[in-house]
Order: structure tokens, then sequence, then C-alpha cells
């Protein structure tokens, strides 16, 4: 199915990434969701640790989460 397949374009990756840990879904919930530690995710957040540096697969876990959860944001 189309609405399965995610896009691999890191620009758009980082985009949606930046979406959800600018929005307010709890960290907690996102943690859970893409099975990333608490702490990671609030470096993100907080901006201490740059999602434009993240490994690609952080953002397509980042990503599958965004297709989850886009109409909510």
């Amino acid at each position: 199915m189309a609405d399965e397949r995610f896009t691999t374009d890191r620009d758009v990756l980082i985009a949606h990434t930046k979406k959800i840990l600018h929005s307010n879904v709890k960290v907690p919930y996102i943690a859970e969701q893409i099975d990333m530690n608490i702490k990671q995710l609030y470096s993100y957040r907080n901006g201490h640790k740059d999602i434009e540096k993240a490994q690609i697969g952080t953002l397509l876990k980042f990503e599958k989460l965004y297709q989850k959860i886009k109409h909510q944001l």
C-alpha cells in the first residue's frame, strides 16, 4: 500500500521530526512509540542534540510516528 511507504528524503524526514519535537506530543508517548530513550528525546527537543545530525534510522522511526499522528499535529 502506498500509504505505508515512507520518504527517504532526509530534508523531509528532518522537517517531520522537528514537527513532532516542537509539538505538544508528550515525550514519554513519543519514546514508547519509537522505542527511544526519554533522555535522548529531551536532548533533541531542547536542542542539546542536533536532529539534523541524527542517523537515518532515527529519522525513519520519527517518520513512522509522524505518519501515524500527522492529523493531530
